[in-house]
Parts: structure tokens; sequence; C-alpha cells
């Protein structure tokens, strides 16, 4: 073999191995483990974020931060959690309807991930998606609303979505709920269209006007 043509041949093997490489330390230090899991607390009326370490293994310097326009701001920082810990969020003394936060580790996937939330009064609010929407397949999306105040209260609840991202038009409900009940709405949606979008949902009553967003990732 020429010495050129023997010159050109390690040089592709050394590409190869140098992207082989690569592509071996991302997969083993920048994996997953950490989750944003969102409960509704019944007894309370509030919905309720926690911080959780979903593997078997110590995750040191847990970063919590949120998002303000352009800026990431800090939150609440972990020394380490344990192997499958929960760790709750107090969000709620952000004071406000919805938040984006962004959780981080060393050698570990950012989680970025936007949060509807309600300050604890007379209505709370907890909008449910699943995990993966994918293009062609209907998905479900439920509204719960707890009524927290002493007396009976008629909520209208109308989803709005992007024009022609999904076959159904955007629908509206009625939801009639007594003292300190809880009710539900459900939405049944299919996407027409791949790509990001977001749903909103207005919930309006004698005490309440909310607008919940949610945005989407459709696959």
């Amino acid at each position: 073999m020429l010495p050129e043509q023997r010159k050109k041949i390690l040089t592709i093997f050394l590409f190869i191995y140098l992207a082989f490489s690569i592509i071996i330390v991302y997969l083993f230090l920048f994996v997953g483990g950490l989750e944003i899991q969102e409960e509704f607390n019944e007894d309370e009326g509030e919905k309720e974020i926690y911080l959780v370490n979903t593997t078997d293994r110590v995750i040191h310097n847990v970063s919590v931060k949120y998002k303000e326009g352009n800026f990431e701001i800090d939150f609440n920082t972990f020394r380490f959690l344990a192997p499958q810990e929960k760790i709750l969020l107090h969000l709620n003394e952000l004071n406000r309807n919805q938040v984006t936060l962004v959780i981080s580790a060393p050698y570990h996937s950012t989680i970025e991930k936007l949060i509807a939330i309600r300050a604890k009064g007379e209505t709370t609010i907890k909008a449910n998606f699943p995990s993966d929407i994918l293009f062609g397949k209907t998905f479900r999306v439920s509204l719960d609303i707890c009524n927290k105040s002493k007396k009976e209260q008629q909520f209208t609840v109308e989803e709005e979505h992007e024009n022609g991202f999904f076959s159904e038009p955007p629908q509206k409900d009625i939801l009639n709920l007594g003292p300190d009940e809880c009710g539900k709405t459900q939405y049944a949606l299919l996407p027409t269209q791949k790509g990001e979008t977001t749903i909103y949902f207005n919930v309006s009553s004698s005490n309440t006007n909310e607008r919940l967003l949610q945005v989407i990732m459709v696959e």
C-alpha cells in the first residue's frame, strides 16, 4: 500500500474514532435523571410542583432557576438529591400564574418546562397534558378547577389554539361548582401539523378571570 493511501486511511479511521468517542462521552456524562412532577393536592386545593431524582444515584449541585424575559433568575440550589428523592418547590411565593423552570446539574441534561400554577385563593386551576403528543394521533387534555369560596360559582372555560393546527375548533365549557368543590373539563385534540404550538385556557367566573397557556411540541 502506498504511503499516501495509508495516511488517508489512518486519517479517516482517526476521525471515526474521535466522533465515536465524543458520542460515548456525551451519552455517559450528559444523561437524564432529573424530572419535574406536577400533582394536585385535593385537601389544600393547590397544585404542587416537585423536583425528583429518578435515578438510583446521587445527583450533585442541582440548580433551579426561572425565566424572567430573556434572563434566568436563581430560585434555589440543592447540594445534592439522594436517589429517588422528591423535593417540593414552593413556587407560590413567586406570585404568578405560570413560570418557566430551568433545572440543571453538572453532567446532566438541562430541563426547561413551562408550569401553570396558581397561588392559594378562591379558585385553583391545573392543566394536565400528556408527556408525548404525536402527529395524527388524538390526545386528551384536562383542566382541574377547584372552587375554594363559600358560595356556588359558575365557571366558563374557553379553550383556544392556533387556527388549523388541530382538526377541532376552539371549545367552550360551563362548570358549576359548589363551595369547596372541584371539577374537571376534558378536551380531545387531533394534531394535523408537527412542531411547536400553544394552547390557551380562559377561565372566568364572578371572582376569577384567568388565562393559562401551555406550549406543546407535536412530534
